[in-house]
C-alpha cells in the first residue's frame, strides 16, 4: 500500500514550514472550520474560497495573505532534511 507523506511539492528555497507549536495551536495561522464558521476547511481540508465569498472569508483571506508577507520567524525546513 501507498501513502503520500505530503500534499504540495515545491521548492525548498520558496517553502516556510512553522513550528509544532505554531501549526497545532490556535493561533494567528489557524484555518477556519465550516462548523465554526460560516466558511471554510471541511472534513477533507479543502476550501476553495471563490466559491464562498463573504466579507468574513475575505478578511481571512486578506489577513492570511499579510502573514504570510510578512513573516520572518523561524523556518523549521531545515529540521526536516
Amino acid at each position: 500500500m501507498f501513502t503520500n507523506l505530503y500534499n504540495i511539492l515545491a521548492k525548498k528555497e520558496n517553502v516556510v514550514l512553522l513550528s509544532r507549536s505554531v501549526r497545532f495551536k490556535k493561533t494567528e495561522w489557524w484555518a477556519p472550520r465550516t462548523k465554526e464558521n460560516k466558511f471554510g476547511f471541511g472534513q477533507v481540508n479543502l476550501w476553495y474560497p471563490a466559491n464562498n465569498e463573504t466579507d468574513s472569508s475575505k478578511r481571512y483571506i486578506s489577513r492570511v495573505v499579510k502573514l504570510i508577507e510578512e513573516y520572518c520567524g523561524e523556518n523549521w525546513i531545515d529540521w526536516y532534511e
